[in-house]
């Protein structure tokens, strides 16, 4: 029996090696299933590792994820999980009220966002968040938060960044 365990992202990074897919994740959209290329993966897990590093996330901070099952997911899963954070996942459906008490008690200081709805219960909750000190929103979630640059979301304490696919 091996007295060391492999971490997750450490397997990851073993199977992009050896297998390198044209087809790591795969997403439906319009009706039609898309690849992700490992490759394509990889650098998006970096990208957003050195996002959550530029942002102070280390070993042991938390990293909440409230997101649909997406490909946004899986990278902000890996991206947390290999700066050596533990990552709070939280219910897609979630209530406002149900995350606010997760992130309460978590200690989350940075929240990843993903979808609409996900998008649209955050801000119910945002200005009364103590923990959150950083948002950072993905796919669509993003782009409207974009396309309401200015307007803020109620947590106007932290820092909000927008990753870009």
């Amino acid at each position: 029996m091996p007295k060391d365990y492999p971490t997750l992202p450490g397997r990851l990074l073993q199977a992009f090696d050896q297998y390198a897919s044209p087809r790591a994740q795969l997403y439906k959209q319009g009706g039609h299933w898309l690849p992700i290329s490992a490759h394509e993966m990889l650098r998006r897990i970096a990208g957003l590792s050195h996002h959550l590093a530029k942002l102070g996330v280390a070993q042991g901070d938390r990293v909440a994820i409230f997101a649909p099952n997406c490909p946004e997911w899986h990278v902000a899963d890996f991206a947390g999980l290999g700066l050596g954070a533990v990552v709070v996942p939280i219910y897609f459906r979630e209530s406002a009220e149900r995350m606010a008490y997760i992130l309460a008690h978590s200690g989350a200081r940075v929240l990843f966002v993903s979808g609409d709805e996900q998008a649209r219960r955050w801000s119910e909750i945002a200005s009364n968040s103590r923990t959150v000190q950083h948002v950072i929103y993905a796919g669509r979630a993003a782009a409207e938060k974009q396309g309401s640059a200015g307007k803020g979301d109620g947590n106007s304490s932290g820092s909000h960044a927008e990753l870009s696919y």
